[in-house]
């Protein structure tokens, strides 16, 4: 009795149809086609955005910074000093005729004062004193004397300029910037996670397709056999390939299972989702890009000039360098000797009498005249190691930061050409494993027909089906791979996210 050839080539247009069609959707939807039951690849990158812990941790050192660059412009804001006082005094004293006695004065003083500095290192005060002095006892009424100047003191060396405080105040702006392109940085670094994570799991799940479709396939065959055998068609001893087979199939799902279990952990993980909804992600919506071949990339195509101009942690770290070199000017300017030159106008009037209104009139007395004090004031200090060891330390932190920015810089330049010669390796490698699992389609084809007309083996079909299989899975693996190498190319050439979005279209095609 001849074998019955009938049932098997049903089982291989499964294999063909479903299979191929099935899980290997990226190469049958076009790009960006999504499925309306599933998570999307927009989706993922809105989650992370908002749910990203080190975005998050970011975000909160631009608040620091930008908290920093406030205390920096409290450098600057106006001092007003106010003080009220009274003084009682008994001090013994001989009187005429070497009579000892007892003088009893009392003095009353307020004053009103304001500094305000300038970022030029100017330095304006202008100021009210009053005192009122009642000496009782000795025949001299309450005398009141009251003070209105206006002082201004000019830095000519130490400070000119601003000195530290306005060094300061410029690396604390230059900071707070650095912090802001630093947060664009981890929100692609962040960004590129995810989508790396969301295709590993759409390729996990494509994977598990296909591993289910070729076990329920290789089931067929065994109960197909099974009822061969029974019938005598085969001999018993046909039975222990395709069993084993089977045995191999199974594992080879259980496998696919437990990978689909890491797979979504650590999308959940990349997203920053709590664990219980890690659980409920549901299958991936978003097919896997079309390669456009190697062809279709041009060898230099500018993205490494635009990466230079576009990456942000390059940008951060060049802010840094240039608040380095602010503070490292301000700290060499305090090594200076202190040369100070201090000009003061003012009112001075006096009167007498204990009424409360003397308290105030004696601002405008007749009683009275201008004064003014030209004061120039120089302080060296012996050693000044303050000053000396903060402008070593500010000269050995802005060289770190100069080396920093320059290696990032060529860094930069290395990670951009090579993502760029990457994508265009993970391109053809597609094109190449496209065409393999076409081909080994068109053999599982050949050798249906071929048992059909009895030139061929059931195991030939198990051989022709096992390397459809292979190069299906193969196909998968070369489809993430080229959707990653997509993404770290928008990364690496600082083009993944933007005010703080992203652009989900922009991961599933390419544009040169």
């Amino acid at each position: 009795m001849r074998f019955r050839r009938s049932a098997v080539p049903s089982a291989s247009a499964a294999l063909r149809g479903a299979v191929l069609a099935l899980a290997c959707a990226g190469a049958a939807v076009p790009a960006g086609a999504q499925r309306p039951d599933g998570l999307t690849l927009d989706e993922v990158l809105r989650t992370t955005l908002a749910a990203n812990a080190d975005i998050q941790s970011a975000a909160w050192e631009v608040e620091r910074q930008a908290a920093g660059v406030r205390v920096a412009h409290g450098a600057f804001d106006p001092q007003v000093t106010a003080t009220v006082s009274s003084r009682d005094e008994r001090s013994p004293l001989f009187g005429a005729q070497d009579v000892p006695g007892i003088a009893s004065t009392r003095t009353l003083t307020y004053g009103l004062g304001v500094d305000q500095p300038y970022r030029s290192g100017l330095v304006v005060s202008p100021s009210l004193a009053f005192s009122r002095l009642d000496a009782a006892g000795q025949g001299i009424g309450p005398r009141n004397q009251a003070v209105a100047s206006l002082g201004v003191t000019l830095p000519l060396l130490r400070g000119r300029g601003g000195g530290l405080a306005v060094a300061g105040e410029r690396a604390s702006v230059m900071l707070h910037s650095a912090s802001a392109s630093a947060l664009d940085y981890r929100r692609s670094a962040a960004l590129l996670a995810a989508v790396e994570a969301y295709w590993s799991y759409a390729a996990a799940y494509a994977r598990l397709d296909v591993l289910r479709q070729t076990e329920e396939r290789t089931a067929r065959i065994v109960a197909q056999t099974q009822t061969l055998v029974d019938a005598d068609a085969r001999p018993r001893v046909d039975l222990l390939p395709v069993q084993a087979n089977l045995a191999s199939r199974r594992a080879a799902r259980i496998s696919g299972e437990r990978g689909l279990i890491g797979a979504r952990q650590e999308l959940g993980r990349a997203m920053g989702i709590a664990p219980a909804e890690v659980l409920r992600l549901p299958p991936p919506a978003t097919a896997f890009p079309r390669g456009p071949g190697a062809a279709g990339i041009a060898a230099d195509s500018g993205l490494v000039r635009q990466a230079l101009r576009l990456r942000p942690d390059l940008e951060a770290a060049r802010r840094q360098r240039d608040a380095a070199r602010d503070l490292l000017a301000g700290y060499r300017g305090e090594t200076r000797p202190r040369l100070d030159l201090s000009v003061t106008l003012g009112y001075q009037g006096l009167e007498a009498g204990g009424e409360l209104g003397r308290l105030v009139s004696p601002f405008y007395s007749e009683l009275g005249g201008m004064h003014t004090r030209l004061e120039l004031t120089y302080g060296m200090p012996l050693r000044n190691r303050l000053a000396g060891g903060q402008a070593l330390q500010g000269a050995a932190a802005e060289r770190q930061a100069e080396l920093a920015y320059a290696e990032l810089r060529r860094q930069v330049e290395l990670d951009a050409a090579a993502a760029l010669e990457t994508l265009r390796s993970s391109a053809a490698e597609l094109a190449e494993f496209g065409e393999a699992a076409r081909l080994h389609a068109l053999t599982l084809e050949s050798e249906q027909r071929r048992y059909q007309l009895g030139t061929s083996t059931i195991f030939d079909i198990i051989d022709a089906e096992e390397g459809l299989t292979s190069a299906t899975l193969a196909e998968i693996e070369a489809r993430a791979r080229y959707a990653v190498s997509l993404a770290r190319l928008r990364h690496t050439t600082g083009t993944l996210s933007a005010a703080g979005a992203a652009d989900a279209d922009a991961l599933t095609r390419w544009e040169d």
